[in-house]
C-alpha cells in the first residue's frame, strides 16, 4: 500500500506486525505460578506489621500534642448547634412581607 505512493496514516497494522495474542495467553489447565511462596507471604505480613505500628505510634503523637485532635463529632455537634441557633433566632425575626400590600388592597 505504501509503496504506491500513498502515505500510512494511523493505527493501520499489517498482518505481520500484530501480535498473536492467543499464542500469548497461558492455558487454564496449567498449574499457576503466581502462588506466593512463604518467604513472600510473610515479608507482607511483616511489611502490614510494620505500617500498623507506625501509624500507632503517629496517632500516640498526634494525642500528646493536642488531647482533642480526633474528636471530630464534638466539633461538628457544636457547629451544628450554632447553625440551628442562627436559624431559629433567623425565624422569630422574620416579618411577614406581602401582608401590608394585602391589607392596603382589600381596604
Amino acid at each position: 500500500m505504501a509503496a504506491s505512493g500513498w502515505k500510512q496514516y494511523g493505527l493501520i497494522q499489517s498482518r505481520t506486525t500484530r501480535p498473536n495474542s492467543l499464542l500469548s495467553r497461558p492455558s487454564i489447565f496449567q498449574d499457576s505460578d503466581d502462588e506466593e511462596t512463604v518467604g513472600e507471604v510473610l515479608q507482607k505480613e511483616g511489611k502490614k506489621k510494620a505500617a500498623t505500628q507506625q501509624t500507632i505510634l503517629e496517632i500516640q503523637r498526634a494525642l500528646a500534642t493536642d488531647s482533642t485532635v480526633f474528636e471530630y463529632d464534638s466539633v461538628y455537634d457544636d457547629m451544628q448547634a450554632e447553625r440551628q441557633s442562627k436559624v431559629s433566632s433567623a425565624i422569630k425575626q422574620r416579618q411577614p412581607r406581602y401582608i401590608q400590600g394585602l391589607l392596603a388592597a382589600a381596604e
